[in-house]
């Protein structure tokens, strides 16, 4: 039996996400994969493990093209491998991104199905819950999209570690089963288990910090799974690994590659409202996996608002929190899985309920390992529920009815989800749709906008965003672009840009063109310096107003010694043609602007 559910399992998921194969890059991805060189060169390897890896986060935004930094706020060198590996082999052709991200959810669906049924020996529930697993909507985020591979990854690590210990511990069951060997002693067959479940652990540690789960499972398996005091002295070895590695781990996390975003996370000044935040979130995520026709895209940075009616979230966030806890407390002596599972969902979400501060509070990705628990201990539930139901004697097909049903209503929305992340303007319409009263949606689609040359749409759609509280400061650069045609109005953002984020180079260059409107070429010439100075890979433009500049000033020396530094940077021929025009003008030709940020 368990091949044909493992075949219907993969054809299933393969159905579910098949159309996230067309899928381009999106959000982040554009510049960690797209215009990054760090993943370019197999050379660039050596910077898995020095202080070029790690990147700001508002870098990966508002700096130009990412040269030597792999994108990533914290040190996941196991995720950065991969994308090695697809430039080498896709080059930046989507589809083979896309199609391992489909393939590493397959191999995560597989894994559920034997974790769920290793330990519940239940054919339906594992079937059920494993197929939730794999067509729930919240796993679009991560299935879909490119940039937030570190969960699924991670996952697969997670798993692969959770299951060889499995194995070996049933190999211990047998020995004290048997009274044979002597005190402490594993078996043979354990040794090897062992030691790949603890390299598979470390190599989950670095590829996603939630990893750090794994000893809680561990240690809720040792205890929910009725295990015997002469297992646990058998253990020792293999948990005193887990605990060295753990060490080791958090020590390069805090102290050799420090998250970038550390000094961000910030609890709350007053505790209670942090509670609230916490048991807010607890109440969303639940319920965004148990009516998966609620599931909405959630914007990049999205914080759930607290308001007179979110109490009443808050209350039953608590209250269903409280429900589980209760479940675990009822079931300490009968102990099986279902209270195991009940125990990973609450052990595996709590890195990431926001008790511990988070720069994004909400996300589905972050449900990617906690919803294994919450799925498996559903489908334990049900198939309780309609085995004692007295409808089931008259209508026994009523149950697979029921569980179809809930796969089906799952399937058709993560399809459409699924489409949501085909590139960022399907995104920005579907954020603006699905958030109104949000800024992400407006500000995405107004940065497109201006980037296509579509000033209206994106004046409109950046004020807007700017009304809902916008402070990225790419907003006020570009609606300064905008407003060029008034002078005044276009330096106050300008120079609100700069307050915001004074390494961002366009802002510099929007301040250039506006003295330059204004007649102030001396002040127009330091803008334009510094423009220089903070970008990474400098384009004609960049050059040519500060030529322009230095011409229009009789400082033709210096217009000169800009012109040999571009010669050395830019290499298209048509370039430095369009350099050498300007350098043989008399000042008058104001050079053609390339704004492609």
């Amino acid at each position: 039996m368990a091949p044909k559910a493992i075949l219907f399992l993969i054809l299933l998921t393969f159905l579910a996400f098949h159309n996230s194969l067309s899928n381009g890059f999106v959000g982040d991805e554009v510049s960690f994969i797209v215009h990054n060189r760090f993943y370019a060169q197999p050379g660039h390897l050596r910077h898995l493990f020095d202080d070029k890896y790690l990147t700001r986060g508002e870098d990966v935004l508002f700096g130009n093209t990412i040269i030597f930094s792999s994108g990533s706020v914290a040190y996941r060198p196991v995720l950065s491998l991969t994308f090695f590996f697809e430039r080498w082999l896709c080059s930046l052709a989507p589809f083979g991104y896309h199609a391992h991200n489909l393939f590493l959810h397959i191999l995560n669906v597989i894994s559920v199905y034997f974790v769920i049924m290793l330990l519940s020996h239940s054919q339906s529930a594992a079937l059920f819950g494993t197929s939730l697993f794999a067509v729930h909507p919240t796993k679009a985020e991560v299935v879909s999209t490119v940039g937030y591979r570190a969960d699924s990854l991670s996952c697969f690590f997670l798993l692969a570690a959770f299951l060889c210990f499995i194995r070996a511990e049933r190999a211990m069951a047998v020995l004290s089963s048997r009274n044979c060997g002597g005190r402490g002693d594993l078996p043979r067959q354990s040794v090897p288990l062992l030691c790949v479940s603890l390299a598979m652990y470390f190599l989950a540690l670095f590829t996603k910090e939630s990893a750090l789960v794994f000893p809680l499972l561990v240690g809720g398996y040792l205890y929910y799974m009725r295990t015997t005091a002469d297992r646990l002295r058998r253990s020792r070895p293999f948990l005193m690994g887990i605990g060295l590695i753990s060490c080791f781990y958090l020590y390069v996390y805090l102290c050799v590659f420090p998250n970038t975003t550390l000094s961000q996370m910030k609890i709350h000044a007053r505790p209670l409202i942090h509670l609230q935040e916490v048991l807010q979130i607890f109440y969303f995520q639940c319920t965004e996996m148990l009516f998966p026709w609620k599931v909405k895209v959630v914007p990049g940075d999205y914080k759930l608002p607290l308001s007179s009616l979110s109490f009443v979230s808050v209350i039953l966030g608590g209250a269903f929190y409280m429900l589980i806890m209760a479940m675990l407390i009822k079931m300490r002596k009968t102990k099986g899985p279902l209270p195991f599972f009940l125990f990973w969902f609450l052990a595996a979400f709590f890195p990431v309920s926001h008790s511990i501060p988070l720069v994004n509070p909400v996300a589905h990705r972050y449900l990617y390992v906690p919803s294994i628990g919450f799925f498996a201990a559903l489908g334990l539930l049900i198939d309780r529920g309609i085995k004692r139901s007295p409808f089931s004697s008259g209508h026994p097909r009523l149950g697979l009815i029921l569980k179809a049903g809930m796969v089906a209503v799952c399937l058709l929305k993560l399809n459409y989800l699924n489409t949501v992340w085909k590139n960022d303007d399907v995104l920005a319409r579907a954020l603006v749709k699905a958030y109104p009263e949000d800024k992400s949606g407006y500000q995405t689609m107004g940065i497109l906008a201006f980037k296509r040359g579509n000033c209206q749409l994106s004046r409109w759609a950046l004020e807007k965003s700017l009304a809902l509280g916008a402070d990225d400061p790419r907003v006020f650069c570009f609606l300064g672009y905008c407003r060029l045609d008034e002078p005044q109005v276009a330096e106050y953002y300008f120079r609100r840009a700069v307050r915001r984020y004074p390494y961002f180079h366009l802002p510099y260059k929007g301040l250039g063109e506006v003295m330059i409107r204004k007649g102030a070429f001396r002040q127009a010439l330091i803008y334009f310096q510094k423009n220089l100075d903070l970008i990474q890979s400098p384009r004609v433009s960049d050059f040519g107003y500060l030529i322009f500049v230095h011409k229009i000033l009789r400082q033709d020396q210096e217009a000169q010694r800009v012109y040999q530094q571009a010669e050395k940077i830019l290499k298209a021929q048509e370039d430095l043609q369009k350099l050498q025009r300007l350098m043989l003008s008399s000042g008058r030709d104001v050079p053609e602007a390339n704004i492609d940020d």
